[in-house]
């Protein structure tokens, strides 16, 4: 269901692209945070070249027709839904600009409908018949099949909703949704058997390093090690070891063991490196050899396409110029090495995108926060709360950059930016002043480039947008190697990813060096309005105390055995959500009297005023000075 350019209007387009860019923000956050670690990040790569894989496989569903693989359930399954929509936008961006598969401007479309829906679709249903079926994991993949096979229809009836408000051409929409729905619901059949088997197999292997399969797992383990705390807890019990099933001593499972394997099994179990090199192997000999015979019939949207006379408004893709356009190689004639060879390129370049990718997202340590192994720094933990109402974002030091007043900081950063905006951008000798200044300002606050560098990922929504500007903006075009790409897009485009990453990095900096009771008390030093200043005080004060209060009751919950694990549980999540603000709101009023009672007249008493030097002013003013003076001379120049 790849969508190619000129099926929807512009406005839909960029709407779609909008989705996209708001899906896949959420979804790095959400992988980096939750799903990725050093075991599964590696399998996450596996999946997102087996997905390329098995898509160049169309396989017949009837009457000149066909269909592939969607992949988003296979893949919420294997390593969970968000790092599925970053497998799915990998695999189409490769396929987009490499080749010529679903169009550039139609991309957002295909994120949305494939990344997206598709995905978390898929994983709905899955969660919703996983908690209907017994708590075993035999019962992941009869739940995989059934939200592979949900997927595809419902992302055929949402690109039906798309056309139906931004369609370039004049459809009935009961005869789109009748074709689409009708064909792909055939094509969800492939989908299902194909996940099925996927899943099965390495729950066969290595059930641990299945997404899908964690809390059937998790509950063994509790049930296992309860059952052993019991025996080790009865006064019937016998001294020694438990006793195993043939009244043996048993003894401790080896470290590292796959959850429900024993140990005197006849098969010890498949390491990591093998499924992987495996895995790699297989994708490698579906996109190389077995592509070769896949059906040559249109898959089931170019087909409802051509049959309902709105094929004909798609537009000439901006790569087809790429080496690899259709799938292809260009210069070599035989047509099954030609095919081969590009399949075997798109596999191993979405295989290393995409394990670079996750292996720089993955929790690096058991707690997933930190430093690389796991752990904070004890300048970290100085700052991590408490009084100083520190934040993640700041870091602990003694630079002249931190002991600068918050004031002084906040002139010289609006200052900079300013300067940095108004850059002409045909002067990118400017840009790279403006650059060493601030790695001047970085290295004199102390503050590590890495610490700053993963805090960049803020910027990653505008770097993809900034990144299809070229392809779909107007005006006169140049060839890039394969690609026709627009000569304004591309000035657009290093402007817009130059100026930002300058104001993001220097925003990054004033937050590693100054805590935000500091910004806060710089604002008020600054004659800021006095109403926005006391709410963002007040944000900060009492945003801990909630995170904590919630905290403590997700506790509480834990404690008495509730686990969020299916829709059921949506109920008691809002009651949380309920009490939260209830005992949120009494607080503020209890702190509001308290208050009164101390003589707050509507402005926080300020001890010690903030005041700067003359050589603090000058130290704060070198960085925009500096950076305007360089605007001047390349002006003047």
């Amino acid at each position: 269901m790849h969508v190619p350019d000129g099926f929807l209007d512009a406005p839909t387009s960029w709407a779609t692209a909008g989705v996209a860019t708001v899906g896949v923000g959420s979804a790095l956050v959400g992988a980096a945070r939750r799903e990725l670690d050093d075991r599964t990040a590696p399998l996450a790569g596996l999946v997102a070249a087996f997905v390329f894989a098995t898509q160049m496989l169309n396989f017949p569903v009837g009457a000149g027709t066909s269909g592939h693989l969607l992949g988003g359930a296979l893949a919420a399954v294997l390593v969970g839904p968000a790092t599925a929509t970053l497998c799915l936008t990998v695999v189409l961006l490769v396929q987009g600009l490499l080749f010529a598969d679903g169009g550039l401007t139609a991309l957002g479309t295909n994120i949305t409908l494939m990344g997206l829906v598709g995905v978390w679709s898929g994983y709905l249903v899955f969660r919703l018949v996983q908690s209907a079926l017994p708590r075993r994991v035999t019962m992941v993949a009869p739940a995989a099949v059934a939200g592979a096979f949900v997927s595809v229809p419902v992302a055929a009836l949402a690109f039906c909703g798309l056309y139906a408000v931004g369609g370039q051409a004049a459809i009935p929409l009961d005869r789109l949704v009748t074709a689409m729905v009708g064909w792909h619901v055939l094509i969800g059949v492939g989908e299902a058997v194909i996940t099925g088997l996927a899943v099965s197999s390495i729950l066969a292997v290595r059930p641990d390093l299945v997404h899908g399969a964690r809390q059937v797992l998790a509950r063994r383990e509790l049930a296992v090690r309860a059952g052993v705390a019991v025996t080790h807890g009865s006064p019937a019990a016998h001294p020694g070891p438990p006793a195993t099933a043939t009244g043996g001593p048993a003894t401790p499972a080896p470290a590292g063991a796959v959850p429900g394997r024993s140990r005197s099994g006849t098969r010890p179990p498949v390491s990591s490196r093998s499924l992987l090199l495996t895995g790699l192997v297989v994708a490698l000999l579906l996109a190389g050899v077995v592509s070769f015979y896949a059906s040559k019939h249109p898959d089931g949207l170019n087909h409802v396409a051509r049959t309902l006379g709105f094929g004909s408004t798609a537009t000439p893709h901006a790569s087809d110029g790429s080496p690899f356009s259709g799938y292809a190689t260009r210069g070599i004639g035989d047509a099954r090495l030609s095919r081969g060879l590009a399949g075997v390129i798109g596999v191993a370049l979405v295989a290393a995108l995409g394990a670079g990718l996750f292996w720089n997202l993955r929790r690096t340590g058991p707690s997933g926060a930190g430093t690389a192994t796991g752990t904070s720094t004890p300048t970290e933990r100085t700052t991590g709360g408490g009084a100083g109402h520190g934040h993640h974002l700041h870091f602990h030091g003694y630079s002249p950059i931190h002991r600068l007043p918050a004031h002084t900081k906040l002139v010289a950063l609006v200052a900079y930016v300013v300067v940095v905006v108004a850059t002409p951008r045909d002067l990118p000798w400017v840009f790279a002043v403006h650059a060493v200044l601030l790695a001047v300002a970085v290295a004199a606050s102390q503050v590590p480039a890495r610490y700053l560098a993963r805090r960049m990922v803020v910027e990653v929504p505008f770097v993809v947008f900034a990144l299809l500007l070229p392809f779909v903006a107007t005006g006169p075009r140049v060839q890039v190697g394969p690609f026709s790409l627009s000569q304004h897009g591309l000035a657009g485009a290093a402007a817009l990813l130059v100026k930002g990453t300058l104001g993001v990095l220097a925003s990054l900096l004033l937050a590693a060096t100054t805590e935000p009771r500091d910004v806060v008390a710089g604002l008020e030093r600054l004659r800021m309005p006095h109403q926005l200043v006391q709410i963002m005080g007040f944000m900060i004060r009492y945003l801990e105390v909630v995170t904590g209060e919630l905290s403590r009751m997700r506790v509480a919950r834990e404690s008495r055995g509730f686990r969020a694990r299916s829709v059921r549980s949506w109920p008691a999540l809002a009651s949380t959500v309920g009490a939260l603000f209830i005992r949120s709101y009494e607080r503020g009023e209890r702190v509001h009297l308290a208050m009164l009672s101390r003589g707050y007249t509507g402005r926080m008493p300020v001890p010690h005023p903030m005041t700067a030097t003359a050589a603090q002013w000058r130290l704060a003013a070198a960085l925009p000075v500096a950076a305007l003076a360089a605007l001047l001379l390349g002006v003047a120049a």
